[in-house]
């Protein structure tokens, strides 16, 4: 299953999940603003981020920043970029597969 979001009204929510015949493997289940976890008669919480941005803004400059390197070094600067060609040709094929899934009704191996 393939969802994808920006808002939610707890907030920022952003994880990946994959569930295997062995077990499962989750990244970033409980989105967390921090590490502070409230107890109370109410129960267990925490504040998630509130948006997008916020979660991911120091993401979006470092991205910025390696991308005016790369353009301002040329292509020695280039292979300290973080995704590749390979990368983006891998996701697109995921990205296919999970299509072809959708719309089958089966699955697809990769």
């Amino acid at each position: 299953m393939f969802y994808a979001s920006c808002t939610q009204a707890h907030g920022n929510d952003t994880h990946s999940e994959v569930i295997g015949t062995a077990g499962a493997l989750a990244i970033g289940r409980n989105p967390r603003a921090n590490r502070v976890e409230i107890y109370d008669a109410a129960g267990i919480r925490n504040e998630c981020t509130p948006t997008f941005f916020d979660r991911f803004e120091e993401a979006f400059l470092h991205e910025a920043r390696a991308f005016v390197a790369a353009v301002q070094g040329g292509a020695g600067a280039q292979s300290q970029a973080g995704a590749t060609l390979a990368d983006a040709l891998e996701a697109t094929r995921i990205g296919n597969a999970l299509r072809q899934s959708l719309q089958s009704g089966q699955a697809v191996t990769l």
